[in-house]
């Protein structure tokens, strides 16, 4: 059975269409809270899957080479993690996965030293008909093996351009 991706709005509802019929309902997910995926049975007779997404903001994958640093505190400089190959500009050292208006998914490509709680810089290139740089920091909210999740800095998040590469 294939699963539709439905986000939560703000008022914790969820608009979800019937994809034989076309009939949408805006339904409550309060109460679907850590229950990602159920089935429907839409007033046509059809049963589909929904999965929601409880996500503030839409979340795009991607496939962008970057270069990332940790930040340290007290006037240090960035220290370089490591280098992986070479661009006229700056190392690749990481693969930015995802990104939201919020912050990013991004692996390295080797051992990073990078933990939760720390600031990191990163540089990349978005891959729109522009070829927009971009240069980000964020704190690192998880880090499982090379992938690290951060959430960019509240000065950011209203930035105009990573919003149109969303459209």
């Amino acid at each position: 059975m294939e699963f539709q991706k439905v986000f939560v709005r703000k008022d914790v509802t969820a608009v979800i269409q019937c994809s034989n019929c076309s009939k949408t309902k805006v339904v409550s997910v309060i109460k679907l809270i850590g229950k990602h995926r159920f089935k429907v049975k839409c007033t046509c007779g059809s049963t589909f899957g929904v999965e929601i997404d409880f996500r503030q903001t839409y979340r795009k994958k991607t496939d962008l080479d970057g270069y990332v640093v940790k930040l340290f505190s007290e006037k240090k400089q960035p220290q370089l993690l490591y280098e992986s190959k070479t661009t006229d500009s700056n190392p690749l050292n990481c693969k930015i996965i995802s990104i939201s208006r919020n912050g990013m998914t991004l692996t390295t490509v080797d051992k990073h030293g990078i933990k939760i709680g720390d600031d990191i810089k990163v540089k990349f290139t978005l891959d729109n008909s522009a070829s927009t740089e971009f240069e980000k920091k964020a704190h690192v909210k998880w880090v499982r093996d090379n992938y690290i999740g951060g959430e960019f800095f509240e000065t950011y998040k209203h930035d105009v351009t990573l919003a149109f590469y969303f459209v």
